[in-house]
C-alpha cells in the first residue's frame, strides 16, 4: 500500500488554484512511502525546503530537498533537488538516520537541519546533530555544528525545530 503526505500551496489572495508537490512530481520519485514534511520557505519566498521520507529499495530514506516556486503563478518550477544525503548512510545494528526539519539562514545561502539517529533497541532517538549545508549543495553531507547524545521517544521526533537566528 502507498502512504502519502503531500504539500499543498494555496494562494492567499483568494484566487483559484493550488499546487501539489507530489501531484506535480510523484511519478519521477516512485516509492511505497512518500511523506513531505517540515517545509520552510527561503527568505525571498522562491524556494521551498522540506524533508522527504521515501522508500528506497528495502529501507526508508529521509533527506532534505528543495523545489523552486513561482510566487506570481503559485506553481512549483522544475523538479525537486536533493540537498542532503545523510539519510542514505547505512549504520547497521538496528540504527537508522533521518535528516529533518530544514531551516534557512536569514541570508538564504545555507540550510540548517537536524540529523536524528534512531535505535530500534532503545525505541527512540539516541543522537541529535544539527548540520548546515549550502543551499546550492547536491546530495551532500552537512557540516556538524552541534552533536549530542539524547534519549527521545519516537513519538516526539516530529516536534524537532531549529532556530537559525544565530548562524
Amino acid at each position: 500500500a502507498t502512504s502519502e503526505t503531500d504539500l499543498i500551496v494555496r494562494r492567499l489572495d483568494g484566487a483559484a488554484g493550488r499546487s501539489s508537490l507530489l501531484g506535480s512530481f510523484a511519478a519521477g520519485f516512485p516509492g511505497q512511502v512518500r511523506r513531505v514534511r517540515n517545509a520552510a520557505w527561503s527568505p525571498d519566498g522562491t524556494t521551498l525546503a522540506f524533508d522527504w521520507d521515501r522508500q528506497a529499495g528495502t529501507s526508508a530514506v529521509q533527506d532534505i530537498w528543495l523545489v523552486a516556486f513561482d510566487p506570481v503563478t503559485g506553481a512549483f518550477r522544475g523538479a525537486p533537488r536533493q540537498v542532503t544525503a545523510d539519510g542514505e548512510i547505512p549504520l547497521g545494528g538496528g540504527l537508522y538516520v533521518d535528516a529533518v526539519s530544514p531551516a534557512w539562514t536569514p541570508d538564504g545561502r545555507r540550510i540548517a537541519y537536524g540529523l536524528l539517529t534512531y535505535s530500534n533497541a532503545a525505541q527512540g532517538i539516541t543522537q541529535l546533530q544539527v548540520r548546515v549545508v549550502p543551499a546550492t549543495a547536491s546530495k551532500a553531507k552537512g557540516e556538524t555544528i552541534l552533536d549530542r547524545a539524547v534519549a527521545i521517544p519516537n513519538s516526539y521526533s516530529d516536534l524537532f525545530t531549529i532556530d537559525v537566528s544565530r548562524f
